[in-house]
C-alpha cells in the first residue's frame, strides 16, 4: 500500500512561470505652459496656475500681450473656459501687465 501523504509531498512542484519584467518609462514632468511660452502670468494679481493656463491657451503669454490686449479679448477667453473664468475681470490685470511688461 503506498502512502498518501508520502506521495504527495513527494511529487515534483512545479516551477512558477517567471513574469517578464514591464518596460522602464521615464518620467518627463511638463513645466506649467504659463512658464514654458512666456512671462509667468501667474504674478498677475489674481492669476494663479489654472486660469494662467487659460490665459496662455487663449493666446495671451506676455505681460506685453496682457498689456495690449482690450478687456473684451480676455474676457472672451475667459468665457470660452468657462463660467468659472468668466467672473473675472480683467481690466487690473491689463493695468499690471503694462507696469510688467
Amino acid at each position: 500500500m503506498v502512502d498518501v501523504d508520502v506521495a504527495v509531498a513527494e511529487a515534483p512542484a512545479k516551477a512558477a512561470p517567471k513574469k517578464k519584467a514591464a518596460p522602464k518609462v521615464e518620467e518627463v514632468k511638463a513645466e506649467p505652459k504659463a512658464e514654458a511660452k512666456g512671462d509667468d502670468l501667474t504674478k498677475l494679481t489674481g492669476v494663479g496656475p489654472k486660469l494662467a493656463e487659460v490665459l496662455v491657451e487663449g493666446g495671451f503669454t506676455s505681460y506685453a500681450e496682457v498689456a495690449a490686449a482690450s478687456v473684451e479679448a480676455i474676457q472672451k477667453v475667459l468665457e470660452t473656459a468657462g463660467s468659472r473664468y468668466a467672473s473675472k475681470d480683467p481690466a487690473p490685470w491689463i493695468e499690471e501687465a503694462k507696469g510688467l511688461a
